[in-house]
């Protein structure tokens, strides 16, 4: 099949990004937030930027194939752009990598805070909690209290820890042991 060369001619090749009338260089990767930063919020509009700039280039590609010719130049440049395009998602890629290993890292340090903060209120609230009037030192044992409300009496067992440490209203909520943080199969009731 023979084509005809009497088409308008077609733009000059930026030379410096390798495209067809190109007139920005391709989308840079952000850079990553700093650690304090992150949150699922940040992820979610940084996974919208990285779909942006997909997108973008997606668009860029379609454009170029449009224009192309049979020329050898216009192949090495569809190359060329190829390969700067693999490369960038390839960085931004990486980059989102390491941004969910820092959230990782973050979200298992704020877990083990929060385990030990409630343990110590836990310990701060039983300190103040008065002796229990007529009964004898040796007997006195600590009442178990909902660590979760700290304000009613623990009556709850978790599976399959079987730890005692939630009220009845308060165990509907839990997903996890309050005292260990390990996974909530079932709760039983105790008297």
């Amino acid at each position: 099949m023979v084509r005809s060369r009497d088409r308008t001619p077609s733009p000059p090749i930026h030379r410096r990004w390798g495209g067809r009338a190109r007139t920005s260089p391709p989308a840079t990767p952000p850079s990553p937030p700093s650690p304090a930063a992150s949150s699922e919020s940040s992820l979610a509009e940084r996974l919208e930027h990285v779909k942006a700039a997909v997108m973008q280039q997606q668009q860029q590609i379609s454009s170029l194939l449009l224009n192309l010719g049979n020329s050898p130049m216009d192949r090495n440049a569809l190359i060329q752009v190829c390969e700067e395009i693999d490369h960038n998602l390839c960085a931004q890629i990486q980059n989102t990598m390491e941004l969910h290993q820092i959230i990782s890292q973050h979200t298992d340090g704020l877990r083990d805070i929060i385990r030990r903060t409630s343990e110590m209120n836990y310990q701060l609230f039983l300190s103040q909690l008065p002796p229990v009037q007529g009964t004898a030192p040796e007997s006195t044992g600590r009442s178990v209290i909902c660590r979760v409300c700290y304000s009613r009496a623990a009556c709850m067992l978790v599976l399959p820890c079987r730890h005692i440490c939630a009220c009845k209203s308060c165990e509907v909520t839990l997903t996890h042991c309050p005292i260990c943080a390990s996974t909530k199969a079932n709760a039983v009731e105790v008297s």
